[in-house]
């Protein structure tokens, strides 16, 4: 589905399934921030002058300005339910607006140290990542769990952990194969050698950071990134060659 800015006129592409349907909702312009509402009828309702034969493509609506706000008043319950509805609505939508304007490639930084945590996350940043660090190991399984990541930076003994007890990084064969080759999983560990290739092998990551390296983490990135993209040439030529990749 397509909504259009009213202001700037930028056509923002959106799942079907995040656009509410059959009432008003509002959304901020990405681009511009301009406040625009917009209507999308349901399927009772077919936009006027609709074919129903056509072939099916991502409908195109133009979104309108938004009404001014309106003085408060008393709501009942129900009411109540549908406003709350409505704005957790237009924050999906908003954060998926957010997202689609943002091309920088995804990753998370798993650490329990917050100065090493900061200064990883700066320094992705600082090379074209749009990085973000995760509050706890359920915020960490979650976010892996319904996100994808370009690069994982996970620490070994993250919250006490050992290297055979860490949930995160066993958690990791159970994402699906595909989603999995795409993600570039560096362990920080305060005991193995910095890019120890047959060690990292082993452990079904792509490479191994020594926590006394980690000041040269975004040198390193750049040797790693290197060497996997090395490692799975012929793998992503196999797919290409088969139109999956």
């Amino acid at each position: 589905m397509q909504l259009e800015c009213k202001e700037c006129h930028r056509t923002l592409s959106l799942p079907d399934d995040k656009v509410p349907v059959g009432r008003p909702f509002a959304f901020s312009c990405p681009y511009c921030k301009q406040k625009n509402t917009a209507l999308i009828p349901g399927p009772e309702a077919p936009e006027p002058g609709a074919d129903p034969a056509s072939p099916a493509e991502a409908p195109h609506y133009k979104a309108t300005a938004a009404a001014p706000p309106q003085p408060l008043r008393a709501s009942t319950d129900s009411e109540g339910d549908s406003l709350a509805k409505a704005m957790k609505d237009e924050t999906d939508l908003q954060s998926v607006l957010s997202e689609a304007v943002d091309d920088r490639p995804k990753a998370m930084v798993v650490f329990d140290d917050p100065e090493v945590q900061e200064l990883i996350v700066q320094k992705l940043e600082d090379g074209g990542y749009k990085a973000m660090a995760a509050l706890n190991p359920r915020d960490a399984a979650k976010q892996l769990k319904f996100a994808t990541f370009s690069l994982l930076i996970l620490q070994e003994n993250y919250c006490g952990a050992t290297l055979h007890g860490n949930l995160l990084l066993r958690s990791l064969q159970t994402i699906d194969i595909s989603s999995r080759r795409g993600m570039l999983v560096i362990l920080v560990s305060p005991e193995m050698t910095s890019l120890d290739d047959l060690t990292a092998f082993g452990l079904s990551i792509d490479a191994i950071v020594n926590i006394a390296d980690i000041e040269s983490i975004d040198r390193l990135l750049v040797s790693i990134m290197a060497r996997a993209q090395k490692f799975y040439a012929i793998y992503r030529e196999i797919l290409a060659e088969h139109g999956l990749d």
